[in-house]
């Protein structure tokens, strides 16, 4: 027996490598090529381990074990497979001891990255812990930093919204000590995805701008920048930006396709798929649909295999193809129930350790409770046989007393909890009618806009139309406004550099059949904007701009148009220029209208607005805060 079990020891590599060799069915393969290079590299990875064995070497054993582990936690690859790489990091950990701290770290990690992709949140949050404080003795301020974001993760999956966004910031924290701007920039972007899953709309677009914004200015990541982009794309789905969406969308996939990941391109396709089928685009929905799910049946992802197989099944009934609509309907089913189940029992786990937790908490107090009531019982005798005839005289009076002022007290709380419920009720009200008020208002511009733009198309006249042109600009630009306040928590204020950003977007877009090469150049201090203030200024915005594109390169065939906002704490400052060709003020002051309109605007928000020329036309706006 013991002989035996030498052998199998010995030979689990060779195990392995007939395993390898039986063909998987169910899955996409990869070419020929690519399935030997995999099957080599693994059986170096096998060998490596025999000889370390035969060598009696524990570190090179370790580390054989740990690059089998990693080899399968590869997440773009089909060969995949999480669960045989839980067992080389146990073998691992099996044959190391407290001296081997690092090794130690880096298979609990790995076990922690298994437990992840496998959707066990135990697993992969016990092992993280574990690696998070071995880092910590290695003062191994990245790793542990990483222990903590894939924490986060696991938080936000569970919708522990404000735990996780506390681990984000803990790992921010230890990456800014080490100058990891990527991952700082990684975990902007979640904390961004928390502010979304909240409702927070505006706060999680801010986070994903300054996170991609981070990520091109020191150690670009590819993936990080597709994937923050499919959050900002997601984002826009029921906006009016339909084609800043689908220029999102398609910018991710191209990078996803060309780093050859799989997770990436399968979530690519699927959100894809959706974004065709709300354009009732059904055709292109199920070729995207198709890939996704083929991809991700290919790696074993289940929530993007549950989602590919429910867009596939809406798409396929579109399309009347009821037979494949019932087949992906079912397998989606399947699947749902599996990944259902999962949810549950790590949530009776987590139950449990919380009644656990307070079941000890509530020993804890009655101990003390106990020990308190002992003393005040001891303290009380005393003074009961001292004064016992006046307590007892005392304490009569003092009860008569006490009901009639709690009597009261009750009443009282009882009315002002009537009063305060109706105020709420009132509040909540007001709230919800002062969103369907700003939301029909911006419904209503939408429609003057696609009114004049049918004008535009039936109007034969080129002044007509660019006068019709100006008009949508400056409607489209209050609509904005309402836009960003009825999808937003916040009633009050609006973000000023994206709503700055969708204003030049606008512009830009109108202006693409003057067939010159004008760029906008935008810097922006992070500022929140009143309606009052908003409304107007972005009407200025929109004059000066559209001003600018007609007049300031009349004679030449490319520029540059610059846009700064600034605030000093008191006054907020709004520069727009231009390297045209200048403009005449005084012919300007007679004959301008949208110069006129943006003077006029500039008085409403108490402002006062100034140019001059001098390489070009230079405006600025002053205005308190």
């Amino acid at each position: 027996m013991k002989n035996l079990k030498l052998y199998f020891k010995k030979n689990i590599a060779l195990l392995y490598t007939i395993l390898l060799f039986i063909p998987v069915f169910g899955q996409n393969k990869e070419s020929n090529q690519d399935q030997l290079l995999w099957k080599i590299k693994l059986n170096e990875h096998l060998k490596n381990i025999e000889e370390a064995k035969n060598s009696n070497n524990d570190n090179q054993l370790i580390e054989g074990y740990i690059t089998i582990g990693t080899f399968y936690n590869n997440r773009n690859s089909i060969y995949s497979d999480y669960n045989k790489a839980i067992v080389f990091f146990e073998e691992g950990l099996k044959i190391s001891n407290t001296k081997h701290v690092l090794n130690r770290a880096r298979c609990y990690e790995g076990i922690g990255n298994s437990g992840r992709f496998l959707q066990n949140v135990i697993i992969a949050s016990e092992n993280y812990s574990k690696a998070e404080k071995l880092y910590f003795e290695l003062n191994d301020n990245n790793k542990r930093a990483t222990c903590l974001h894939r924490i986060g993760d696991l938080l936000l999956d569970q919708k522990n919204y404000e735990l996780s966004k506390s681990y984000y910031e803990r790992a921010i924290t230890l990456y800014s000590k080490e100058n990891n701007s990527s991952m700082v920039s990684s975990c902007t972007s979640n904390i961004g995805e928390v502010y979304v899953f909240q409702g927070k709309h505006q706060k999680g677009l801010t986070n994903f701008n300054k996170a991609l914004k981070m990520n091109k200015e020191k150690d670009y990541s590819p993936k990080l920048e597709a994937f923050i982009l499919f959050e900002v794309g997601k984002l826009y789905i029921d906006s009016i930006h339909y084609t800043k969406r689908d220029s999102i969308f398609n910018k991710a996939l191209k990078i996803v396709e060309k780093e050859h990941l799989l997770d990436g391109i399968a979530y690519a396709n699927t959100l894809l798929a959706k974004l065709y089928y709300k354009d009732q685009k059904y055709t292109l929905a199920k070729e995207h649909a198709k890939k996704g799910l083929a991809i991700a049946l290919s790696y074993g992802h289940k929530i993007k295999i549950r989602m590919a197989y429910l867009i596939s099944a809406k798409i396929d009934e579109k399309l009347k193809l009821y037979s494949s609509a019932l087949k992906h309907h079912k397998s989606y089913k399947e699947i749902d129930s599996e990944v259902q189940q999962k949810e549950r029992n790590i949530y009776s786990a987590e139950m449990e350790t919380k009644y656990n937790i307070s079941q000890k908490n509530n020993t804890i107090l009655r101990i003390e409770s106990e020990k308190e009531q002992a003393q005040e019982q001891r303290n009380a005798t005393i003074f009961f046989l001292i004064v016992l005839t006046i307590l007892v005289i005392a304490l009569i009076v003092y009860q008569i007393k006490l009901n009639k002022s709690n009597k009261k007290l009750i009443q009282q709380k009882n009315a002002i909890q009537k009063v305060n419920y109706k105020l709420e009720k009132t509040v909540n009200y007001k709230e919800v009618l002062l969103k369907e008020v700003h939301h029909r208002v911006k419904n209503n511009l939408q429609i003057i806009c696609s009114i004049l733009e049918m004008q535009i198309d039936a109007s034969g006249s080129l002044k007509l139309k660019e006068k019709l042109q100006t008009s949508i600009d400056r409607i489209f630009s209050m609509a904005l406004v309402h836009e960003q306040l009825y999808t937003d928590d916040s009633n009050e204020t609006i973000d000023a550099c994206s709503y700055f950003n969708d204003i030049v977007d606008s512009i830009m877009s109108s202006q693409q059949n003057t067939k010159k090469n004008i760029s906008i150049d935008i810097n922006m201090d992070d500022i929140q904007l009143k309606l009052g203030t908003a409304l107007p200024l972005g009407m200025i915005l929109n004059e000066l701009i559209t001003n600018a594109f007609k007049y300031a390169f009349s004679s030449k065939k490319e520029g540059t148009i610059a846009i700064s906002l600034q605030s000093n704490g008191q006054h907020i400052s709004l520069l727009i220029s231009d390297n045209g060709t200048g403009i005449d003020i005084e012919k300007s002051r007679k004959n301008s209208i949208g110069l006129q309109l943006a003077k006029d605007f500039t008085t409403q928000i108490k402002g006062t607005l100034t140019c001059h020329v001098d390489k070009g036309t230079h405006y600025k706006i002053t205005f308190p805060i």
